[in-house]
């Protein structure tokens, strides 16, 4: 867990832009609403892999994200049932319907589609918030703890070394941005 802790520390202080892992972010989000199991999550999947993201925030945060499912599927569902009763889009599923393969994508599953919907809807402000949330972390939180004496202090421990490596980027990347 603490190499796990020390790599995260050292991908948000890494050298790549904010919005590349904002980005994994905003889509570990939208492959946790999306239920697995369907052609349309292995799609959403693929292009994750073919974004220019951080594939490792991405999977941390599928993770988490996936953890409270439970608590936001009753709304996609509610969602996406809705969309699909709705008498004017039932020639629109329908002719989905009789398209080759897109019946694998199973969006005529009411939480697939309320997933889907929902992911889309939220995938911009979870993005930005977490592009917010990176700037705030790199700009003022890594500075101020780089500063404090605990931080010092912790220095002299031979197991903080590794910590404070990854601390270290994130204070040199500080200290050239000053500049």
């Amino acid at each position: 867990m603490f190499k796990g802790i020390v790599k995260l520390i050292l991908i948000l202080n890494s050298n790549q832009k904010p919005w590349q892992i904002a980005g994994a972010a905003a889509m570990g989000f939208l492959l946790a609403l999306v239920p697995a199991g369907n052609l349309l999550w292995v799609f959403l999947f693929l292009l994750f892999l073919l974004m220019r993201v951080n594939r490792a925030i991405g999977l941390l945060f599928l993770l988490i994200f996936r953890l409270f499912a439970n608590l936001y599927d009753p709304l996609l569902d509610r969602i996406g049932y809705t969309l699909l009763t709705m008498t004017p889009l039932e020639p629109f599923w329908t002719s989905l319907y009789n398209i080759p393969v897109v019946p694998f994508t199973k969006f005529n599953d009411s939480l697939v589609l309320g997933g889907l919907i929902g992911g889309l809807v939220l995938f911009i402000p979870v993005m930005l918030l977490f592009r917010i949330l990176v700037n705030l972390y790199r700009n003022k939180l890594v500075p101020k703890w780089c500063e404090s004496k605990i931080y010092k202090k912790l220095q002299t421990l031979p197991w903080f070394k590794k910590l404070t490596g990854a601390f270290s980027v994130g204070a040199r990347a500080f200290k050239a941005g000053r500049n």
